[in-house]
């Protein structure tokens, strides 16, 4: 669509105006005001000019007028209806149906302000032939809501880190991708602060991705609710699935269990029944020899590239899931007592030490020769992440790899080096995580918040690991 002010019936040149609480349309004369009311409900206010709202019409798309004075746009591109219902003021618009195109004309629609110059509008999305509401409250107090929410917000990340205009458009990503769910949706999967991977219009969020939404906030009780609220996705069986929309998880693979990475700041009492049901699943359905050492079934499995070439039931036990599983056997062996999950945490390790090739790096066993793929590549120092518990060696060679190569300032998933990051802090080389963090800094200074180079939209997962990476190593901008 297209929006624009208006005035005497022509379109008015405008400029924008943006702050997390509203958009603001400035054009000679006037201005036109947007903000959110509740999750589903746009609210717009005019003053002393009117609005214009032009749409292409696509094959079954079509507009009708109401007897309350509101207008219906349905848009398949857009997955629903959406009610343009005028507060105050009137709207006028062509509905032409053309039979043989089985589609409306394109639709031009004009707001213009009522005999007291006064225009407002809700914009109702998704509402498939619900009404308006009796009542709504003053726009101002929308504005004061969303702007005190921001701010709140943006305080579960602790004060800006070095640059605030990056800390400030990181934390404001992150913000937006938080959608609450709607309160016409009886059976929501969301809950409290799990977020999106983008406001691109796209309704998938990635399990994989709230690990780093985790690590991101700074005190252990946002940590806690994200983390309850990702493993309460868990199947009856314990499986994770590897997206969730508001309506539907998507079961058709399972995703890392990344997430032991944000355990170790939080009271994560409360968690264990959940903890050992993803374990057991594990165990149970990943384990295709039943030696007690898991493998992915799938490559997207691992969250992040697998490597070239690695096919379906080809990916192998790969050091990150080795690494991954080993913290959480190990953290259900401290908080149960059970010995099972210590023996469990000794097998994965064990396994995983057994991965070690000539070069000092780790190797995927099941991968055949493209294992040298994972030797070379981010998965393969993802060990790091056990800090202490890797032999003083082997996190030696895998530090001066990172520090004398490469092959980690990749154009593809590059907030996965956040847990990088997080290995070599674990691991005590602060200097050669500083230099990661520098890489990553000025990649997103470059190229913005995205996952890979070349994307046209910003991305939350790039925002929360760039909001970890500056707060665990006390930097930001070119601090």
């Amino acid at each position: 669509m297209r929006l624009c002010p208006l005035a005497g019936g022509a379109e008015l040149k405008y400029t924008l105006r943006a702050s997390p609480a509203k958009l603001e349309m400035l054009a000679e004369g006037g201005s036109v005001e947007f903000c959110i009311d509740e999750p589903e409900i746009m609210r717009v206010r005019a003053n002393g000019v009117g609005l214009r709202v032009f749409s292409r019409m696509g094959m079954m798309d079509t507009v009708c007028a109401r007897a309350d004075g509101s207008m219906e746009l349905l848009i398949g591109g857009a997955g629903g209806k959406l009610l343009f219902f005028p507060i105050e003021g009137s709207v006028r618009f062509n509905q032409w149906w053309r039979m043989f195109d089985w589609a409306s004309d394109d639709v031009t629609a004009d707001f213009h302000p009522g005999e007291d110059g006064k225009l407002e509008i809700a914009i109702h999305e998704y509402i498939a032939g619900g009404q308006p509401l009796e009542r709504y409250r003053p726009f101002d107090d929308c504005v004061g809501e969303a702007g005190d929410d921001y701010l709140r917000w943006r305080g579960l990340y602790g004060g800006p880190t070095g640059d605030e205009a990056l800390f400030d458009a990181a934390a404001y990503l992150t913000w937006i991708g938080r959608l609450k769910p709607r309160k016409c949706s009886t059976t929501s999967k969301l809950r409290g602060n799990m977020i999106y991977g983008s406001r691109r219009g796209s309704d998938l969020v990635s399990v994989f991705e709230q690990t780093f939404h985790a690590l991101a906030f700074d005190g252990a009780d946002a940590k806690l609710e994200l983390l309850k609220n990702t493993l309460r996705l868990a199947d009856v069986n314990g499986a994770l699935p590897a997206y969730t929309t508001d309506a539907q998880s998507q079961f058709g693979y399972s995703t890392a269990p990344a997430y032991v990475v944000a355990l170790g700041e939080t009271d994560g009492t409360e968690l264990v029944a959940a903890l050992e049901k993803n374990a057991e699943w594990w165990l149970r359905w990943r384990d295709r020899d039943g030696v007690g050492v898991p493998a992915y079934a799938y490559p997207k499995e691992a969250g992040i590239d697998c490597g070239a070439g690695v096919g379906v039931g080809d990916a192998g036990p790969t050091p990150d899931l080795l690494s991954y599983l080993f913290l959480l056997f190990s953290a259900l062996a401290e908080a149960t007592g059970d010995p099972k999950w210590a023996k469990a945490g000794d097998g994965v390790l064990k396994t995983l030490l057994g991965e070690l090739d000539g070069r000092g790096g780790f190797t995927v066993s099941g991968a055949s020769a493209r294992g040298t793929e994972f030797a070379s590549g981010l998965l393969s120092h993802i060990p790091l992440i056990l800090g202490d518990s890797l032999p003083s060696e082997v996190t030696e060679r895998l530090a001066r790899q990172i520090d004398e190569g490469d092959f980690w300032k990749s154009e593809k998933d590059l907030p996965a080096v956040a847990l990088l990051v997080y290995g070599l802090l674990a691991s005590h080389r602060r200097e050669t995580a500083e230099r990661v963090c520098e890489w990553y800094i000025s990649h997103v200074q470059s190229n913005g918040f995205v996952n890979n180079v070349g994307d046209e939209f910003a991305s939350t997962w790039a925002a929360s690991a760039y909001l970890y990476i500056v707060s665990a190593l006390g930097r930001g901008g070119n601090a």
